[in-house]
């Protein structure tokens, strides 16, 4: 019980993040900024700051609310990923696809980062799309400096 009520804290924290901060937690955490005490396993708040100390004693790092089960991360930037790139097909100003580029462009990086990582295989195995289907509607898109440079600068 003393578990889950951690866990529901530390998911009412990070609910009331923005999401800049979120993409930052993430960002740290596959540059491995966040590590814990413990190898191989990511920390919400890192090694510095450790929440896990009671009476003195340390806790496993997995069992600690704060531990980050970090692929699982994958499955919800996936998703997001896909939503991007569906916004992106819909948008019709040049302004909105280039923010919406520059998003995607941020996943992408993180995508590279956990298949350094992990794998291939075992990072795709963790997205709900067919790999193809994502891959062809994201080489569609431009890159932001393109359509800076053609669609906004172009009209000024």
């Amino acid at each position: 019980n003393d578990y889950n009520l951690e866990k529901s804290q530390v998911i009412d924290e990070i609910k009331g993040k923005t999401l800049e901060e979120r993409r930052e937690m993430l960002t740290d955490i596959y540059a491995k900024n966040l590590l814990s005490k413990e190898t191989g396993i990511h920390c919400f708040i890192g090694t510095d700051n450790c929440p896990t100390l009671k009476n003195g004693q340390y806790r496993d790092c997995n069992k600690c609310a704060y531990h980050i089960p970090t692929l699982i991360a994958i499955k919800d930037i996936s998703l997001d990923f896909y939503k991007n790139i569906l916004d992106y097909h819909k948008a019709k100003s040049p302004a909105k696809k280039l923010k919406i580029s520059a998003l995607l462009n941020h996943n992408i990086e993180i995508f590279s980062s956990a298949i350094a990582t992990y794998g291939y295989e075992l990072v795709y195995s963790f997205m709900d799309h067919k790999i193809h289907e994502v891959e062809d509607l994201y080489n569609e898109i431009l890159e932001p400096d393109f359509i800076y440079e053609k669609h906004l600068l172009g009209g000024i």
